[in-house]
């Protein structure tokens, strides 16, 4: 796809990690690690290779060889939002929950007599 075709190709730095490995050769082998740089609004596919070369720059590793890379599938994440949009978030669906408690709870629990004594307060206002 064009789309991707004509982006370039960045670059994330290796870490050593603590971890050994056994190589199929029987030596111990170091455990690298590199985080992709993938922010959190991206969505659709995330192409990656890697390629570690040595010091003396005689040797290039590339995996996976002969210039294919391998392909991650990324699902639309939504932001989080801000701090501030959360708690009002939180108190507005709280105060709804609770004060609709509220209301059928007083109305479950008013007997006739408070419901006449209340109609009789308001016609003696007017």
């Amino acid at each position: 796809p064009k789309e991707w075709s004509t982006t370039e190709w960045s670059m994330a730095p290796f870490e050593e990690t603590s971890s050994i490995c056994n190589l199929l050769s029987g030596e111990n082998g170091t455990v690298i690690r590199s985080n992709l740089p993938v922010e959190d609004t991206v969505s659709g596919q995330v192409h990656y290779k890697a390629m570690l070369g040595t010091l003396g720059g005689g040797d290039l590793y590339l995996y996976p060889a002969n210039g294919e890379y391998y392909v991650l599938e990324v699902d639309y994440r939504a932001d989080y939002g801000t701090l501030f949009g959360a708690l009002f978030m939180f108190f507005l669906i709280t105060s709804f929950v609770w004060g609709g408690l509220a209301i059928c709870l007083r109305m479950m629990l008013v007997d006739e007599n408070d419901k006449e004594f209340s109609e009789a307060l308001l016609e003696d206002g007017k």
